[in-house]
């Protein structure tokens, strides 16, 4: 089955970014052991460039120092595709519509996870035939807008949507499922050198709710087996009222039996705390990602999350309680119906020996 994933990623001109790339995605220099690029294309490169690794260095020493000197995308390919350098090399004409120079690899490392890097400058082809690489990266050459700013969203918006529709062709029975609200992890990112104190403090933020959504994922399969558990028991006590009901319709005739103590659920007792001290815990660990809606659509606050988890293990517990009760009850019906069968009767003369009756002893 195809598995459905594009990023995209920069590179700033200042650190070498674009060199290093383009030797990496194409498997030589000290990334020559990689054994999985399957092909490299190079394409729309100016005249002055022998390759799309001179093209990006060239890059590197003529972009402002704090630009970008290229994007890459890193999407999987599925691997219905027959062909995947074609298929790859489809999805880029579509992307870049032949707008701008590029290098496109394609890895494969055989475990099942085929993938394309297609790396490209946001500039356009202006100056292409110009001997001095200077030209090209200058402002009459200027980036494409649509790689910027606000722009930049609704461009990548677009190129998933162009992606979804290759892989479709490639794979017909393959959907998307959008992620669920709140689920998706935001991005982390690096540590940066020289950062402001509050760039910081939002990386920890992401951070936090990154770990928080990765426990989410086993405490919220916790907390939906608790309510089948709840389900579960409240048809077992319909069941036993039935039997209850039953058992008590069978012992109005049978004479009364002797006294005998009433069993005490103190299993009930030692779940009811178990369960309290469980609802306690996973109150405080999934109320922090469990964002239920009240009627109007609208999120709850964390105050009422936190009532409601409450309510629930509440309610766990008093089922608990419930049933043991159905439980001690049925049993001492059920006690009582099966000592009547063999109480014997005073016109037969047998008789009944006491309790506090010595011994005989023969002499």
């Amino acid at each position: 089955m195809a598995t459905y994933f594009l990023r995209t990623r920069t590179g700033k001109a200042a650190t070498g970014a674009g060199h290093k790339h383009a030797l990496y995605i194409s498997g030589q220099d000290k990334y020559a052991d990689k054994n999985e690029v399957l092909a490299v294309v190079d394409k729309n490169l100016p005249v002055w460039a022998k390759d799309g690794i001179d093209f990006f260095k060239k890059a590197d020493e003529n972009e402002r120092s704090n630009g970008r000197s290229y994007r890459t995308l890193i999407i999987a390919i599925p691997r219905e595709a027959a062909d995947k350098l074609k298929w790859a090399q489809d999805l880029t004409d579509a992307l870049l519509e032949d707008k701008h120079a590029y290098r496109l690899a394609i890895h494969d490392k055989g475990d099942g996870n085929p993938h394309m890097h297609l790396m490209f400058t946001e500039r356009g082809r202006n100056f292409e035939n110009s001997d001095d690489p200077k030209d090209y990266f200058t402002r009459n050459n200027a980036k494409d807008k649509k790689f910027s700013g606000t722009k930049s969203k609704a461009w990548l918006k677009d190129a998933k949507a162009l992606y979804l529709s290759h892989v479709q062709k490639a794979a017909p029975d393959y959907r998307w499922k959008p992620a669920e609200p709140n689920s998706q992890e935001p991005h982390i990112g690096p540590k940066v050198k020289n950062a402001s104190f509050e760039f910081e403090v939002e990386r920890i933020k992401r951070q936090w709710r990154v770990n928080e959504l990765r426990d989410a994922k086993k405490d919220v399969v916790e907390y939906r087996a608790l309510q089948a558990e709840r389900d579960r028991i409240k048809a077992e006590i319909a069941t036993l009222e039935g039997q209850q009901s039953a058992a008590g319709q069978r012992t109005k005739t049978a004479p009364s039996p002797r006294p005998t103590a009433r069993p005490t659920p103190q299993p009930a007792v030692r779940r009811f705390a178990q369960l309290a001290k469980r609802a306690s815990r996973q109150t405080a660990k999934v109320c922090k990602i469990f964002t239920p809606t009240r009627p109007d659509g609208t999120l709850k606050s964390t105050q009422e999350i936190m009532d409601d988890l409450a309510r629930i293990g509440q309610d766990l517990a008093n089922t608990f309680i419930q049933i043991e009760k159905q439980r001690a009850q049925t049993a001492a019906i059920l006690a009582k119906n099966a000592m009547s069968q063999f109480q014997p009767s005073a016109s037969v003369g047998i008789p009944i020996p006491s309790p506090y009756e010595p011994p005989r002893y023969r002499g």
